[in-house]
């Protein structure tokens, strides 16, 4: 296998002369006269990146005189460095006035001393990320392991030419080539994302972000933080030019894996029975039962989860729904995890518009039209002879108003019923909802949408924990089945009602791992 390498060493030191702390002088572009113009200031990056700008005197002790509109670019220019960030980046978290006690300080020679917090920083100006180039990301990541094995196919990848080499897939998303992988330096650790063609900055962070939210769809983890991304002339990676941060949103390593190869988490199987044979060899002489379950997941569908999450807003709200719901008590995950259940189903109606029908016969279908059609006629009648004279232009409108909601409601006499379009998509690719799901999904979300007690209140709160908890694993499990199957997906996932029933304490028929 052909190994890849890696020059990592130039995006290090070109990080860690960024994240130098420094002084330098302040300039507003288009806002000469702003009071940071021309202004001494540090900036520090402990912990958070911090600009500290030397007190101003200020004209406005009440007024936002430090303010800078959103598109507005800021720079700092220190001796070896110049930092560049906008005013939608940067957010003020202290201000005070350090001269107000001073008996000689009067109104006109009072200053301000603001400092801030900012959330994304450059050393190249806005006009660089305008045009289109190769970039990379590098995210930091810590007490985490990464299981870039447990995708197929993948290539070795060298770092700046080390020994021990790691693995790399390769993505292709909306026809554009990415490398995802790991960068193990020291006790640095981290993710990397090339892009392999020239693209716009917008595009490659929207890409970026893809990859994050499908590896925490599919195992549990989300990797977020802050962030670097490199710029580049060429898809050598090998002289960054440009280094600009970027804030995700916080890590969540507790979310609930979807697949795996390491089925005996999940699955019991046979103890290895080992004999010799006739030559005094050791073999096996059972079969191992575990090796049917044991397949990467394909980065074909890693790649079209990517480019779904990128082009359709249900699947993007879904995936984020079930990322974040981990961290949401269950009266919250349980309503949420329907949400993304519905938007993921509207990917799969039967027809254009997006509705399904109660009764699909077609000449049936077309007689219903027809007393509709007549049904309407007789109530728009009725409102043109009983219409009251003398009617406001208001109360006209209201009055039409109402017949016109009847009409609405005979127009969906035949209409498919919101349950009727969760299980629809199920159908299509012949799995079959077991009675718990079928509850789930006819019953239960119906409880939540209208307002009703989920179980009786003579119930004590651990029973309702534990079937809130069931609820949530098979509506979890149910929304990643359409995501999956939405991918092209085809192979075995952790059936979670199952494997933690230990939780719940229901009885759940099947294995802890399903095929679909």
């Amino acid at each position: 296998m052909a190994i890849i390498n890696k020059l990592i060493v130039p995006n290090l030191q070109l990080l860690k002369s960024l994240r130098t702390d420094r002084k330098g002088v302040l300039e507003v572009d288009t806002s000469p006269k702003h009071p940071y113009t021309n202004l001494n200031c540090n900036i520090s990056f402990i912990d958070n990146i911090t600009l500290e700008p030397d007190p101003y005197i200020t004209k406005k002790m009440q007024g936002a005189d430090y303010k800078i509109k959103a598109e507005t670019e800021i720079k700092l220019s220190c001796t070896d460095i110049d930092y560049y960030m906008l005013g939608k980046h940067i957010i003020p978290k202290h201000i005070s006035f350090p001269n107000f006690d001073d008996p000689t300080a009067t109104n006109s020679s009072i200053t301000k001393k603001v400092i801030s917090n900012i959330h994304s920083i450059s050393n190249k100006s806005k006009t660089h990320y305008k045009k289109k180039k190769y970039y990379r990301l590098l995210l930091p990541i810590k007490d985490a392991t990464i299981l870039m094995r447990d995708f197929q196919p993948s290539w070795c990848i060298q770092i700046d030419n080390l020994n021990n080499p790691d693995i790399l897939i390769k993505l292709s998303i909306d026809s554009q080539e990415y490398h995802f992988y790991t960068v193990k330096k020291k006790e640095e650790t981290f993710l990397g994302i090339d892009s392999q063609s020239k693209i716009s900055y917008d595009e490659f962070t929207r890409v970026c972000n893809s990859i994050l939210m499908t590896y925490a769809f599919l195992k549990g983890k989300y990797f977020g933080g802050e962030g670097y991304i490199f710029s580049y002339n060429y898809n050598k990676f090998e002289n960054p030019l440009g280094i600009k941060t970027i804030d995700y949103a916080k890590s969540n390593l507790k979310g609930f894996e979807l697949h795996t190869v390491s089925p005996h988490k999940y699955m019991k199987f046979q103890e290895m029975k080992i004999e010799k044979d006739k030559n005094g060899v050791l073999q096996r002489v059972n079969r191992n039962t575990s090796l049917e379950y044991m397949n990467e997941f394909p980065t074909e569908n890693y790649s079209n989860l990517c480019s779904l999450i990128n082009s359709n807003g249900q699947v993007l709200r879904s995936i984020i729904i079930l990322i974040n719901s981990h961290s949401n008590t269950l009266e919250l995950k349980v309503p949420s995890l329907f949400v993304a259940l519905e938007n993921i189903s509207k990917m799969f109606a039967e027809n254009d518009k997006g509705e399904s029908t109660l009764i699909e016969e077609t000449e049936i279908a077309k007689a219903l039209k027809k007393i509709t059609y007549n049904a309407k006629k007789e109530v728009n009648q009725l409102k043109r002879d009983n219409e009251p004279k003398n009617l406001s232009e208001a109360d006209l409108k209201a009055y039409k108003a109402n017949y016109a909601r009847i009409c609405s409601k005979l127009d969906g006499l035949n209409r498919g019923t919101n349950n009727k379009k969760l299980s629809e998509p199920f159908d299509k690719f012949n799995y079959k909802l077991s009675q718990d799901e079928s509850d789930a999904v006819f019953i239960d979300r119906n409880k939540f949408l209208h307002g009703d007690d989920f179980l009786s209140n003579s119930l004590d709160y651990e029973a309702e924990f534990k079937g809130l908890f069931h609820i949530s694993m098979i509506v979890h499990k149910l929304t990643a089945i359409l995501l999956l199957k939405a991918s092209g997906f085809s192979g075995h996932i952790v059936n979670l009602p199952k494997v933690y029933s230990y939780i719940s304490e229901k009885k759940v028929k099947g294995k802890g791992l399903v095929k679909i």
